[in-house]
């Protein structure tokens, strides 16, 4: 006795065949600020930066986790060296005076 001939499962073979495919999606990818240049940090964990501060990135700190060294202004005024992971900068956000020239 034969058996009956097999028709194929369009939802096993479908990432072979592009049937019912659903995109991935992709990881956002962390930006990555200049060295020199300003950032936004934003931490939950310190009361302090929680609602973020600018910070000036000096460098980038070793280590397996995206990590940068930045520069802060501290409770007293002066500016503290801290290391902070990556995933908490963002770019600067708008200034009300970005675009107008003030010459």
């Amino acid at each position: 006795m034969e058996d009956p001939p097999r028709t194929p499962d369009p939802g096993r073979n479908a990432h072979r065949v592009g049937l019912n495919v659903v995109a991935r999606a992709r990881k956002a990818s962390v930006w990555t600020p200049e060295i020199g240049g300003l950032a936004h940090y934003a931490s939950p964990y310190s009361q302090l930066t929680r609602a973020g501060c600018p910070v000036r990135v000096v460098a980038e700190a070793s280590g397996k986790r995206m990590r940068m060294r930045v520069e802060i202004i501290g409770h007293a005024g002066q500016p503290v060296c801290v290391t902070v992971k990556t995933a908490h900068l963002s770019p600067m956000p708008p200034s009300l005076f970005d675009g107008l020239d003030m010459a």
